[in-house]
């Protein structure tokens, strides 16, 4: 009866817990979900003169979700819900287990390379806006030898064994390496170069239909005939 009582006990604290830890997280989505409205924004009505103030604006939501998921109260409620883990369902566990990866990972960065980061990959965007434009890759080049600088920075600060480029691949395929990825591309290059070179002695088909004008409101009614 004690053991059932104590195990009831450890899930209720467990719940409460996991709880406040998605109420919590759910702080730091809006904050994130704001800078991606900002982003689209910026994207598709943004005029070019706001260019910098935008990269401010969302540097600094950036900044603030970082420091809000590095806080104490979030490493208070991880290493809490680590003690009551096995009352935690499937699904939760898993949430934690990534969050606690996460939360490892972020605390290696601090608040000002995380805005540096945010600002200098929102004036790549505009450069390359401008690049692409005028067709002159000069116009791009500063700002992606920065990012790449930069990116080289966070390798260094995340860590790695093998290669620089491990610690960045890790937050998207974890435990994946370089070499790995070597042998993959390797190979498909080797069948895609020949492959390419056969499509391009073909005839090419008529493409005309994508370069003409189409009124704007029938492509809206024609939408919203597929959606029908």
């Amino acid at each position: 009866t004690r053991h059932a009582l104590s195990q009831h006990k450890s899930s209720i604290m467990a719940n409460k817990t996991y709880q406040k830890l998605v109420e919590h997280i759910q702080k730091i989505a809006d904050l994130q979900h704001a800078t991606a409205v900002l982003h689209w924004d910026k994207e598709v009505n943004l005029p070019t003169k706001s260019a910098e103030g935008r990269s401010r604006q969302i540097a600094t939501l950036d900044g603030m979700a970082h420091q809000l998921f590095v806080s104490s109260k979030t490493k208070e409620l991880l290493e809490e819900l680590e003690v009551h883990y096995t009352q935690l369902e499937e699904t939760e566990k898993r949430n934690v287990a990534l969050l606690h990866r996460d939360f490892e990972r972020a605390n290696k960065l601090d608040e000002a390379f995380v805005m540096r980061r945010s600002r200098l990959v929102s004036q790549g965007y505009h450069a390359w806006l401008k690049a692409r434009q005028e067709n002159d890759f000069n116009q791009f080049a500063p700002a992606l030898a920065a990012l790449i600088e930069l990116k080289k920075e966070e390798a260094e600060r995340m860590g790695y064994t093998e290669h620089p480029y491990d610690a960045l691949m890790d937050e998207f395929e974890p435990g994946y390496r370089s070499s790995k990825l070597d042998i993959l591309f390797t190979e498909v290059r080797r069948q895609l170069v020949d492959f390419a070179a056969s499509i391009r002695e073909k005839e090419q088909v008529d493409d005309q239909f994508l370069h003409q004008h189409y009124p704007d409101q029938r492509q809206w009614d024609f939408g919203l005939e597929l959606l029908r």
